[in-house]
């Protein structure tokens, strides 16, 4: 299955060939990989390295590596967790802002509005709906909506069909969780976040896709300008 590697970073050289072969579909997810020791025997390398190799490849989310007796190296079914990671890396440093966030929703999500609209069943409306019921009653519980306020957009992206689109979507939500979490605990759901749902969903219904991408856009500004507003005020 695999080929021996030169000593020389022959860790990377190891996880690069295990790559290849998941992403060759000769290891599909939930596959069980070769043990430590039979992969330092088919590389013809040292078990140390063979180690290394593992680490790298479960950092990046291609394997995981459970212990016991049932355990052992097995391929992860891939997601959007490394887009996620290299998006959030980039946050992190500076060198993505809310309001860039925002700009790439907005393409994404006009673009999933774009796919699914005339395509959407009843099925689909219903579900969207009851997210927002749900909010709704949460809120009236003094519950917190944190996840499921942001479910609406992402069953949109589900409705898409449209593998990328979720994945990019749901690597910009979590980006968004996250730079509140970090930067705005505390802040609160506004009360027209709801009342955009709304009449995005009352657009979906009567099939008026203008409507709905221009209601998202006033959403999406309108969650970033109170994102904004809130950070000045708590670091006033």
């Amino acid at each position: 299955m695999f080929k021996p590697v030169s000593p020389k970073r022959n860790s990377e050289e190891i996880a690069s060939q295990i790559e290849e072969s998941i992403f060759a579909k000769s290891y599909k997810p939930n596959d069980r990989l070769p043990s430590e020791r039979e992969l330092a025997v088919q590389f013809n390398a040292g078990r140390a390295a063979v180690r290394e190799a593992l680490r790298i490849l479960e950092g990046s989310g291609f394997i995981r590596v459970k212990s016991g007796g049932d355990g052992g190296i097995f391929v992860k079914q891939l997601d959007s967790s490394r887009m996620t990671k290299t998006i959030l890396d980039l946050v992190r440093i500076g060198n993505i802002d809310v309001q860039e966030i925002t700009q790439a929703r907005i393409v994404i999500e006009t673009s999933i509005l774009e796919s699914c609209i005339d395509s959407l069943k009843e099925e689909d409306i219903q579900a969207l709906e009851q997210n927002i019921n749900k909010c709704e009653e949460l809120i009236e519980h003094e519950e917190s909506t944190e996840g499921e306020v942001q479910n609406f957009h992402l069953l949109l992206a589900s409705f898409s069909h449209n593998h990328l689109f979720e994945y990019f979507l749901i690597s910009l939500v979590d980006i968004s969780d996250y730079y509140i979490k970090q930067h705005l605990p505390g802040l609160s759901l506004s009360p027209t976040h709801l009342e955009h749902h709304r009449a995005i969903l009352k657009a979906i219904k009567n099939r008026d896709l203008e409507e709905a991408k221009k209601t998202l856009v006033i959403h999406l500004n309108s969650v970033e300008k109170d994102l904004n507003d809130y950070f000045y005020k708590k670091h006033a």
